[in-house]
């Protein structure tokens, strides 16, 4: 019973994640917006990269992630920005995300 629990234990600690917010934004826009004022509604962008024995595949960008919010529903701005990192780990591999949330205005 002993050694269910240290398997268990050793199994939840191989794929562990955190998420941490790295920043808080009053507006972002990647494009001129100097007109952007129609809401098109809160939006959320993701990017991640892979890694493997802890070597990365690319590095995720915020200017990806705000892209990815904003393109889908044809915006130019976003406010009241929040980015949050996310790191997944998979014992030997994982993801390293850039993700985005906020208001986006056409």
């Amino acid at each position: 019973m002993a050694a269910l629990r240290v398997a268990s234990v050793a199994a939840a600690l191989g794929c562990a994640g955190c998420s941490v917010e790295i920043a808080r934004f009053a507006a972002v826009s990647v494009v001129p917006a100097e007109d952007a004022r129609e809401s098109l509604g809160h939006h959320a962008g993701q990017v991640c990269r892979w890694w493997v024995f802890g070597i990365p595949f690319g590095l995720p960008t915020f200017e990806e992630a705000v892209n990815a919010a904003t393109t889908p529903a044809g915006g130019r701005l976003m406010r009241d920005v929040v980015v949050t990192s996310d790191h997944s780990v998979y014992v030997l591999f994982g993801q390293h995300c850039y993700s985005v949330q906020g208001e986006v205005f056409r």
